[in-house]
């Protein structure tokens, strides 16, 4: 069983969850999956060992509710690269988003990505990240 929480591979070599507690159980088990960068997507800090670059892009209530930065968000699909891990505090819906606009980005339809996005728990309740999501064109990520 996994010490992160709602862990996934999204391609070999990249990887998204929730928040990974600061343990050693989950630092050994990112070590073991190759991670050695985090694609943080919330605020506060993380204690992840001193082999896991942290980027941070922090998607904040507004951000939720609202509407998320566009620059912001193509900073961090840009950011995942293999060896990343891409996280929020839950795994579901800022990371959900991030990871489709990534499948957009390596040529998957909006459709697929959409259905892999809503089947991994993303809520489309977060009304700021599902309308930025509703608005994209598979051709601006590419």
């Amino acid at each position: 069983m996994s010490a992160i929480p709602h862990l996934l591979c999204v391609e070999p070599g990249v990887y998204r969850s929730g928040q990974p507690p600061p343990t050693a159980d989950s630092i050994s088990e990112l070590a073991g999956l190759g991670i050695t960068r985090a694609v943080k997507l919330n605020s506060g800090t993380d204690s992840l060992g001193p082999c896991i670059t942290i980027q941070q892009f922090d998607l904040n209530l507004w951000d939720q509710l609202v509407e998320p930065d566009n620059d912001e968000l193509h900073r961090a699909v840009d950011a995942i690269v293999p060896g990343t891990l891409v996280h929020c505090e839950n795994g579901n819906d800022r990371t959900g988003l991030v990871v489709a606009l990534y499948r957009l980005k390596r040529g998957w339809s909006k459709a697929d990505a959409e259905s892999e996005m809503l089947d991994n728990g993303f809520h489309k309740t977060e009304l700021g990240l599902w309308s930025y999501w509703r608005k994209q064109n598979e051709k601006d990520w590419i």
